[in-house]
C-alpha cells in the first residue's frame, strides 16, 4: 500500500454515506430507528464481529479502537482496547462511539484495512502513515460515528421538542451557556454520547445557530 494513497472524503460525502447507511438498513429512514441506536446490532447484522484488544496495542498505534480483516470468516473484525468493555459501563458512551468510528473506516476506508489480519499488521500501517494522514481518515471516521449516533434529521426533531419542552415547564438559566449545556446533557442522555459530543453536533448541524440561540432569546432571556 502506497502512502499518502488514502482517498480523502468531504463533510457532505460522509453525510451521504451516512444516509446511504441507515437506508440500507431503515428503508424508511429516519421512521423507523430507535434511540438510542443500537449500533451492535448493526454491526452484528452486516455480519461483522466486534472484540477487544489489550490497551497497550491501543496506546502503540494511537488507537482506541481497530479494524482488522479476518481471512477465515471474510469478515471484518471491530477491535475495541478492552478498558472500554466494562461490565459496570463506566465507558459505554466512549465506546459506543468508538464503534462508530471504526464503523466509519470501514465505510470510508476499508479496502485499506482489508490488508490487516493481525495486531502487528496494524501497528506497522499506522507506523506507515503520516501524522496528519492518521489525523484525516481518523476525523472522517468521527464524523460517520456523529451522524451514525446522532443523525440529523432525528437530532433536530429531539432538540425541538426538548426546547418546547423547556418552555412549558418554564425553566430558568443563567445565560445561554448554562441553556446549551442543559440542552447538551439532556440530548447526550438520550442518544448515548458524551455532552461534548452533542455540542460538536449541534454546531455542525446547525441546531445551535438555527434553533438553540434563537429560541433561547425568545422563551428564556426575554430582556437582552
Amino acid at each position: 500500500m502506497d502512502k499518502g494513497k488514502i482517498r480523502s472524503y468531504t463533510t457532505k460525502e460522509i453525510q451521504d454515506l451516512a444516509c446511504q447507511y441507515f437506508k440500507r438498513h431503515f428503508p424508511h429512514y429516519p421512521d423507523q430507528i430507535d434511540i438510542p441506536l443500537d449500533i451492535e446490532l448493526l454491526i452484528e447484522k452486516d455480519g461483522h464481529l466486534i472484540s477487544d484488544i489489550p490497551d497497550f496495542i491501543g496506546q502503540r498505534i494511537g488507537q482506541e479502537g481497530l479494524l482488522l480483516w479476518n481471512k477465515t470468516l471474510e469478515k471484518y473484525d471491530i477491535c475495541i482496547v478492552k478498558r472500554y468493555l466494562d461490565p459496570q459501563k463506566n465507558y459505554l458512551n466512549r465506546y459506543r462511539f468508538t464503534l462508530g468510528e471504526e464503523l466509519g473506516h470501514l465505510i470510508l476506508h476499508a479496502e485499506y484495512f482489508k490488508n490487516l489480519s493481525f495486531q502487528s499488521d496494524a501497528i506497522n500501517f499506522y507506523s506507515s502513515l503520516s501524522n496528519e494522514e492518521i489525523h484525516r481518515i481518523d476525523r472522517e471516521a468521527r464524523i460517520f460515528a456523529a451522524n451514525i449516533l446522532v443523525p440529523y434529521p432525528i437530532i433536530w426533531d429531539e432538540a425541538k421538542k426538548l426546547v418546547e419542552n423547556l418552555k412549558d415547564e418554564k425553566k430558568k438559566f443563567l445565560n445561554y451557556n448554562d441553556f446549551e449545556g442543559h440542552c447538551a446533557n439532556d440530548l447526550a442522555s438520550l442518544f448515548e454520547v458524551s455532552s461534548e459530543s452533542m455540542k460538536y453536533r449541534f454546531y455542525n448541524t446547525g441546531i445551535e445557530r438555527g434553533l438553540l440561540k434563537p429560541k433561547y432569546y425568545e422563551y428564556f432571556n426575554k430582556d437582552n
